[in-house]
């Protein structure tokens, strides 16, 4: 069991305040709060001694972690860790600064349970709106029926963003606006296959990413059967093995080999790491530095 020491202050949110708001954290201070639980993960200390990890998502769609110990007791007591994911939760715990970071010392007794009443999910998930227009237009010219631009658009994937809703369709207009600009230096077939074969990547890492949600084994297994499908719905374009080359660079199967494939996977990837840093700069407190994605990020 966790004691929450001595010389904490308790305070219980009402009203609005019941919903977590990390700009409002306090160190040392004690809370009872809601918050939605966007993943978990499990591990043991140096000690022996298991612990969950739980990434906690606030009123204004912040991500903070929140650790659980003595997990052994927690699991005997019947309770399901993994039944938070993806849920509204009400926690009892201490906030902590953990390495310049603020988390959540979750009490090991009735610090966390499910909170049923009403909850407005998509203020915690977040969401992101995105410009497909020209995406769509060039879909269109280009005979790319497979696309599914709706679903980019409100779909929440894991990986992207913390899971905010529509953040791949963000992911994808903002890298085809690279790839596009990119595009301008190539003419006829060239330029139609660039584009092409960004599509297809963007549709089926797409698949990819929303398959891998729901297994434990990743990389190749969901890939492959992505990567058939890719060489059906091109059986006879010339860009099949430029797309498959991207694709598989994409979701790091392998390093990327025509220069097309290197254009689609650089716009992917710097992308995913830009919106990587902007999203976890909103959850730095002032005068801190973390790595994300191997890039020092610093906040004052």
């Amino acid at each position: 069991m966790i004691f929450l020491g001595n010389g904490a202050t308790e305070r219980k949110y009402k009203d609005e305040e019941k919903y977590l708001d990390i700009s409002k954290l306090k160190e040392f201070e004690q809370i009872t709060t809601i918050a939605y639980v966007h993943d978990v993960s499990v591990g043991r200390t140096k000690m022996e001694s298991g612990f969950v990890k739980l990434f906690l998502k606030d009123c204004n769609s912040n991500v903070v972690s929140a650790i659980l110990f003595d997990v052994e007791n927690f699991v005997f007591s019947g309770i399901n860790i993994m039944q938070f994911k993806h849920r509204a939760v009400q926690l009892r715990c201490l906030v902590q600064n953990f390495k310049g970071q603020i988390s959540l010392l979750i009490d090991g007794e009735t610090g966390i349970k499910l909170y049923d009443d009403e909850f407005d999910y998509n203020r915690f998930v977040g969401r992101m709106d995105s410009d497909l227009s020209i995406v769509t237009e060039d879909a269109k010219r280009l005979v790319a029926d497979f696309i599914d631009v709706e679903s980019w658009k409100n779909t929440q994937i894991d990986e992207i963003a913390s899971g905010a809703i529509g953040a791949y369709g963000r992911v994808v207009e903002l890298a085809y606006c690279k790839v596009d600009k990119y595009a301008g230096y190539f003419a006829g077939d060239d330029a139609r296959d660039l584009r092409m074969s960004f599509l297809v990547t963007a549709e089926w890492y797409f698949r990819y990413l929303k398959k891998q949600q729901f297994v434990s084994v990743v990389g190749a297994v969901t890939a492959y059967p992505c990567m058939q499908a890719i060489s059906q719905v091109l059986e006879n374009d010339n860009c099949k093995i430029v797309a498959l080359d991207s694709f598989s660079a994409v979701v790091g199967l392998s390093a990327p080999k025509h220069l097309f494939a290197h254009l689609i996977n650089n716009a992917f990837s710097s992308v995913l790491l830009e919106m990587k840093l902007i999203n976890r700069y909103g959850s730095m407190p002032m005068a801190t530095t973390v790595y994300v994605g191997g890039v020092e990020l610093s906040k004052y």
